[in-house]
């Protein structure tokens, strides 16, 4: 999901923009989110790994209404994928895989059986008793099917700081089999008590040791703690940077439950990529040399070769349900290296392309694809930039932005 990157405030699923056109949110998680922009336009904004979807809901100004009117005329939705020209920021390799539980319902079967008993005892009453026992039986499982079904509902509605109880793991290990309580149910609980013990910093080895001790198969114990320790490096980059301390904490998180070496090794490029977003956001500007002669009073603050300056170009288009879908993709309109001033931003193929600085709008970042997307007063259309050092980019321009308009 884009973001402004000074003026983006995260807590928890909410995150508020703030940008020279007004106050803006959003809530939800990585990959889907539902907002409101500046301008009181409504969008859902859905995707992973290179598709992307976005669609406006309505609301907003009479502006927007108008817009939005033109926009949807022939019904045509936008699917948004990546084309392979950008920059994308390193991953996982490959995700710890979740956990989830299902209980099965009592199986109808023993219903059916004994309706047909029931038709059957006209003639003999040997199947009346047997619609007896089916229908015994399937009480008794429907009862355990609830009982069980309870309990994992009271787990859900749980406060995430509030532990397991003594209580609860007994009555869990009374209505659960033995295996479903080592290689499912446990499995929760084990997740539940981890993540409490973490958001109240009482976080100790003890608690993956209790449910050791509890009969939980070692290699699903040892999935679900690298899961949590997942979850948590998932909740310290939700603000798009990682400071020191939290860095600290997450290493501390991986000694305490002893998360396996693979896991921390593939999560350890999300963390050291968001620590340098921390630690751009930090420095000061800093004046360099570039591969061009300066104008008189203009200071050079940013420089990077293998810049691509995209547009965006219907790639496919295609009807489904009766609703029309145009998929659009990233395009490269010029390529070279893009340059940052105290007055302009240009992108340099030979022929230099700029951009003034005191025409900027507003400047947003998106992390997934590594764009930097410009809005110009005098231009209608944003420019798209990708480069290798894109979030740095986006950084200098916003602080050049800043600084000129003191």
């Amino acid at each position: 999901m884009p973001f402004y990157i000074r003026k983006a405030f995260s807590s928890g699923p909410i995150r508020l923009n703030l940008s020279k056109g007004g106050l803006g949110f959003s809530v939800g998680v990585k990959g889907a989110r539902l907002g409101v922009n500046s301008k009181g336009q409504a969008y859902v904004h859905g995707g992973r790994h290179g598709v992307y979807y976005r669609k406006n809901l309505g609301g907003g100004t009479k502006e927007n209404d108008r817009q939005n009117t033109l926009g949807r005329t022939g019904s045509t939705e936008r699917i948004f994928r990546d084309t392979g020209v950008t920059y994308p920021t390193p991953e996982r390799f490959e995700a710890t895989p979740s956990h989830e539980v299902q209980i099965p319902g009592p199986s109808k079967w023993f219903l059916r059986v004994a309706l047909i008993g029931l038709i059957l005892a006209m003639w003999n009453w040997l199947w009346f008793a047997l619609s007896l026992v089916m229908i015994s039986i399937y009480g008794y499982r429907y009862k355990t099917y609830q009982q069980k079904k309870n309990l994992l509902d009271r787990l859900n509605e749980k406060e995430n700081n509030a532990l397991i109880t003594e209580e609860e793991i007994q009555e869990a290990q009374q209505i659960f089999s033995p295996e479903q309580w080592r290689e499912s149910i446990g499995l929760l609980f084990l997740k539940h008590d981890l993540i409490a013990h973490i958001l109240t910093a009482k976080m100790s080895p003890v608690v993956v040791e209790k449910y050791r001790n509890l009969g939980l198969d070692p290699q699903r114990l040892q999935q679900q703690c690298d899961t949590v320790y997942e979850l948590s490096v998932d909740a310290a980059i939700n603000d798009h940077k990682v400071n020191p301390d939290e860095e600290a904490l997450l290493e501390q998180l991986a000694r305490d439950i002893n998360v396996s070496k693979a896991c921390v090794k593939r999560n350890q490029w999300l963390v050291a990529y968001y620590r340098e977003i921390w630690e751009e956001a930090q420095k000061p500007l800093e004046a360099i040399t570039i591969t061009r002669d300066l104008k008189r009073g203009e200071t050079a603050y940013f420089e990077n070769d293998g810049a691509r300056l995209l547009v965006e170009r219907v790639q496919d288009r295609f009807q489904r349900h009766g609703q029309r879908y145009a998929v659009i993709g990233y395009e490269i309109d010029m390529e070279g290296i893009v340059r940052v001033t105290s007055r302009v931003i240009e992108i340099d193929d030979g022929y230099i392309r700029e951009y003034y600085i005191k025409h900027i709008r507003d400047i947003e970042f998106n992390i997934e694809s590594q764009t930097v997307e410009i809005q110009l007063s005098n231009r209608k259309s944003p420019l798209i930039i990708t480069c290798p050092e894109a979030m740095r980019l986006g950084m200098v321009l916003e602080k050049v932005v800043e600084m000129s308009e003191k």
